[in-house]
């Protein structure tokens, strides 16, 4: 009895690795599971003390810092670990083609070489121009700039602190702040109001 068991886990001991192929078994770690993450809704509002209507996320913070001419205006989203630095700037005739250089100049050095992709949007008010989208996980995953031609150059770029997980987990963010800003690039316009947009 003794033995007819023990050939039968020396049978079992050669038999398993024929079954692997011959290769040795090497256990393989599961990828990690980053929590999903309830985005917010998609309602609106006028943002407060600017000289353009510019709607944004409601349930975001904003902070406008006012320059000597122009504007600054920080969209947070502590939920998301990120936030949208905007620039409004007024130009004329004779320095908006600088500008819009210098902020070009500016988009492409913070893309590098890495790949992009252009969308082009407008406002039923007249603004134009392009959101920059790089691969999800970058630091700096969507920038833009639109301007009116004579009188505006409204230019930003979002910021996520948490660049470094894994990119499935943050796409989910940034298709909502695409939205967002879709949103807010399409409504701009010249009447800067501070009256609650239409949700």
């Amino acid at each position: 009895m003794i033995k007819h068991a023990a050939m039968t886990a020396i049978m079992a001991a050669l038999f398993l690795p024929a079954c692997n192929g011959g290769q040795e078994y090497t256990p393989t770690p599961k990828r990690h599971a980053y929590p999903r993450i309830a985005l917010l809704p998609q309602e609106y509002i006028a943002a407060d003390s600017l000289p353009l209507h510019f709607e944004v996320n409601s349930h975001a913070l904003t902070h406008v810092e006012a320059k000597e001419q122009g504007a600054w205006l920080t969209v947070g989203y502590p939920k998301y670990n990120s936030n949208v630095y905007i620039t409004l700037t007024p130009v004329t005739d004779g320095n908006i083609q600088k500008i819009i250089n210098n902020r070009l100049e500016r988009i492409s050095l913070n893309t590098g070489n890495g790949h992009t992709s252009t969308a082009y949007i407008e406002s039923k008010d007249g603004f134009s121009g392009q959101i920059i989208y790089s691969m999800p996980g970058e630091a700096l995953p969507i920038q833009f700039l639109v301007s009116d031609g004579s009188r505006w150059v409204v230019s930003g770029v979002v910021e996520m602190a948490n660049r470094q997980a894994d990119a499935d987990s943050v796409s989910p963010i940034t298709d909502a702040l695409r939205q967002d800003i879709e949103h807010s690039l399409s409504t701009i316009s010249h009447n800067g109001n501070n009256k609650p947009a239409a949700r």
